[in-house]
């Protein structure tokens, strides 16, 4: 991990930098945070698990993490103080930049502290989000123990396409052209749901992460022209 892990505390692809998102310039910065996250929950697993993980590591990756919502954070401060919180809260969703909004979500997924200010700008920027954002939020509502998990899981199924017992979610039609940007595919979509369902229990019963697993398989049903190393 030492070795992929840039002075700022984000992974790259490839330990000498080059390949994806180029070498170490903020769009660089961009493109390695949907890596960043998922593997600084993947090293959290493992140490959870016992595995030895230096800490020096998982603290550069969380503070990283942590500047991602830096923007949303000033937004919030900016506000008037006599707004009320969930106009506040919209107006903050509003004014950021989706990127900013994205990257925000996807830090706050990756399992560091989730503050009850921005997970309030990003539950109103929902509309704004592409589906790994949501997914993301879904995960860090569900890590915060906020009732608005479920409503978040409500969502995300609302549009699942249903073929008997088996749900597929149905792509954003945005996340076509944007999905590779935050490393999403729509087998990483339906694989980060019933992850979130069976991390959380409570947010379904297990017939409907059974409709969710039943569902991968009609993913690519009747082939792809092609499949993305996401997938």
């Amino acid at each position: 991990a030492v070795v992929f892990q840039r002075p700022d505390g984000s992974f790259r692809y490839f330990a000498d930098g080059a390949g994806h998102g180029g070498g170490d310039d903020e769009d660089a910065a961009i493109a390695y945070l949907p890596l960043t996250a998922y593997s600084l929950r993947a090293l959290q697993l493992l140490r959870s698990l016992g595995h030895p993980v230096p800490p020096p590591v998982l603290e550069a990756a969380g503070e990283h993490m942590d500047e991602q919502i830096s923007d949303l954070t000033g937004l919030w401060l900016e506000s008037d103080d006599d707004e009320a919180g969930d106009a506040t809260a919209k107006r903050a969703a509003n004014t950021a930049g989706p990127d900013d909004l994205t990257r925000a979500a996807l830090a706050l997924g990756s399992g560091i502290q989730a503050d009850a200010d921005t997970l309030d700008v990003l539950w109103a920027a929902w509309p704004r989000l592409p589906t790994a954002g949501r997914l993301a939020l879904t995960r860090a509502l569900a890590g915060a123990s906020d009732a608005r998990a479920g409503q978040a899981v409500d969502r995300l199924l609302k549009t699942a396409s249903r073929r008997g017992d088996a749900r597929r979610l149905v792509p954003d039609a945005d996340d076509g052209a944007d999905g590779g940007r935050w490393m999403h595919s729509d087998l990483s979509a339906q694989c980060e749901l019933i992850a979130v369902l069976r991390a959380h229990p409570a947010l379904g019963d297990a017939a409907l992460r059974r409709s969710l697993v039943s569902g991968l398989t009609d993913l690519y049903a009747g082939g792809a022209a092609a499949v993305d190393t996401f997938t």
